[in-house]
C-alpha cells in the first residue's frame, strides 16, 4: 500500500476538483489538458467500458460515483440502464446535464448525494478510489448502497506494473496532489474486503 504524505486535508480535498482540474495547463502533473475537448476518444472508451459492465448486468439502476463530463452516463443510458451521477466539479457536471441530457447528475459529495441503500443494480468508480481520502470508508458506503445482486466495478492504477517499476517515480500516475493512494492487486483486493465487498465466483472464474 502506497500513499503520498503530507497531502491535502480530507475536509478540504474536493476543492482542488474544479474546472481548472478537466482543463489543465500542466495536465503532466495535475488534472487533464481538456477532458470535454477530447470527447470522441472518451465516447469509444466509455463504450467498451459499458461492453464489460454488460457482462454481468444487462440492465437496471446504475450509480457512478466520479461521472465527470457525463459519456460512461450516456453509453450505459444508451443501453437501456437508469443512469445516475455523483461529480464534485461543477463545470463537467453541467456538461453531463447540458450537452449529454443527463439530468440525474448530483453535483458535490457522495455523502450528500440523494441516494437510496440496497437500491443499484451497478456502481461504478473509474479512477477514482486513488483520489479518495478513506476509500475503506467511501467503498462501505457504496456497499450499503448496492442491491444484494448488485456488483461494484472500479479501475485504478497498479504500482506494481512492470511499467510502474521501471519508471519509477518519474512513473505518470504519481499525481501527488490527487492521487493519493496507489493500489497493486493485493492492497485493493484487501481494501473491498475490508469494506464489506466481495469477489464473485464469477468474477474469480474469468
Amino acid at each position: 500500500m502506497a500513499y503520498v504524505t503530507p497531502r491535502v486535508p480530507a475536509s478540504h480535498l474536493h476543492l482542488i476538483y474544479q474546472d481548472d482540474y478537466f482543463k489543465s495547463t500542466n495536465a503532466s502533473d495535475f488534472g487533464y489538458a481538456d477532458y470535454t475537448r477530447d470527447r470522441r476518444g472518451y465516447h469509444r472508451t466509455f463504450e467498451k467500458k459499458a461492453e464489460l459492465v454488460r457482462r454481468w448486468k444487462t440492465s437496471g439502476r446504475l450509480l457512478e460515483v466520479g461521472s465527470a463530463a457525463g459519456f460512461f452516463l450516456r453509453a450505459m443510458r444508451d443501453k437501456g440502464f437508469e443512469v445516475q451521477g455523483v461529480e464534485v466539479a461543477t463545470g463537467v457536471a453541467e456538461f453531463a446535464r447540458r450537452e449529454l441530457g443527463i439530468e440525474n447528475v448530483f453535483t458535490g459529495l457522495l455523502k450528500d448525494a440523494p441516494t437510496e441503500d440496497a437500491s443499484y443494480d451497478v456502481i461504478a468508480l473509474w479512477d477514482v478510489v486513488e483520489h479518495l481520502s478513506d476509500p475503506i470508508a467511501e467503498l462501505a458506503r457504496l456497499r450499503r448502497l448496492i442491491k444484494p445482486s448488485g456488483i461494484l466495478v472500479l479501475q485504478t492504477q497498479d504500482i506494481e506494473t512492470r511499467f510502474a517499476k521501471l519508471l519509477g517515480r518519474k512513473w505518470q500516475h504519481f499525481k501527488h496532489l490527487e492521487h493519493i493512494h496507489h493500489f497493486a492487486p493485493k492492497t485493493i483486493a484487501e481494501v473491498l474486503r475490508r469494506a464489506g465487498l466481495r469477489r464473485s465466483q464469477r468474477l474469480a472464474a474469468e
